[in-house]
């Protein structure tokens, strides 16, 4: 926690300088974030959780309430929530409005984005380094003054050669679309039923799970149908007719810390091992920043000491 802690600092800082720079970041303040529970029990261990964040320096501000103030604050609860928490100061994004407007960013300033290529190797050689890239049938060989490997669960495929012997394999997440009459005005978290409700375009986007299996390994039906019975439960929304069904790969590492940092050869970098942080949004532009700044600045940061990836 005391590394997390240290890493995720800057986080909110970071998209605020992503957003000066010209990203048109879609972010929402959460007016505030619910969770909420069946009853009193979990709410008050939840709540204490929360509290010892500030023993690592990490400020929390929170409301513990009951079923109808929570239901006040997100009206998409059900009547069977009888207990909750309001935290304070947290903000959201839609992931793929993001990553729209990061791409977007990337080409207005000059660079090049390369969709649905295939890294086969990787060779660093001298002060340079040098990418195979499979692009359909085109092969390409590109050389760079610095890579940063950020594949994901696929991380150690490419970065085991530099001495990165860190376990990170796919906690898969599944995730659904499902239609309510009314926008929900904040995000809801159910921590007793590992669902994190984010508000979409036409509905909330349902998440959750932990499924530890291959990053290619088919969607399994029956985790989308209990996540569904789950929310059900808990919220006033459609799941018989939910959308957008989907199945990722969150990378996640042995010891809960992300793996960000140089490895053995001083050209090659990785970013990943993120688990449910998130490389892609929470922590995602914090990531970036940092690791930038060692890149160029040539000297190691106090914030990455926890993420070195050989340790």
């Amino acid at each position: 926690m005391t590394g997390l802690a240290r890493l995720s600092a800057g986080a909110i800082d970071a998209f605020d300088a992503l957003a000066v720079g010209g990203v048109a970041l879609p972010r929402r303040k959460a007016a505030p974030l619910v969770a909420a529970w069946h009853s009193a029990a979990p709410r008050d261990a939840f709540a204490e959780k929360l509290r010892h964040l500030a023993s690592f320096g990490v400020p929390v501000r929170l409301d513990a309430v009951d079923g109808d103030a929570a239901r006040a604050a997100a009206p998409l609860l059900s009547k069977a929530v009888r207990a909750g928490v309001l935290v304070h100061d947290q903000e959201y994004a839609e992931p793929f409005d993001l990553c729209a407007a990061l791409a977007a960013s990337i080409t207005r300033r000059g660079g090049t984005v390369v969709e649905g290529a295939a890294v086969r190797e990787l060779s660093a050689v001298a002060s340079t380094a040098r990418i195979g890239i499979t692009v359909g049938a085109a092969e390409d060989v590109a050389e760079f003054d610095h890579v940063v490997i950020a594949t994901g669960a696929h991380l150690p495929a490419l970065a085991g050669s530099y001495g990165v012997r860190a376990l990170v394999q796919a906690g898969r997440g599944y995730s659904f679309t499902a239609g309510t009459a009314t926008p929900s005005p904040t995000p809801i978290y159910l921590p007793g039923a590992r669902l994190a409700c984010t508000p979409t375009t036409g509905g909330l986007r349902i998440a959750g799970l932990m499924e530890f299996d291959r990053p290619e390994a088919p969607m399994r039906r029956r985790r989308i149908e209990a996540m569904a019975r789950a929310a059900r439960a808990l919220l006033d929304v459609d799941v018989a007719h939910r959308k957008d069904e989907w199945v990722g790969s969150r990378p996640c590492t042995v010891d809960g810390l992300p793996l960000i940092g140089a490895t053995r050869h001083p050209n090659v970098h990785v970013a990943g091992g993120h688990g449910m942080w998130g490389i892609g949004i929470t922590l995602g532009p914090q990531t970036g920043r940092l690791l930038a700044r060692q890149i160029t600045g040539g000297t190691s940061l106090p914030e990455l000491t926890a993420c070195d990836p050989l340790r």
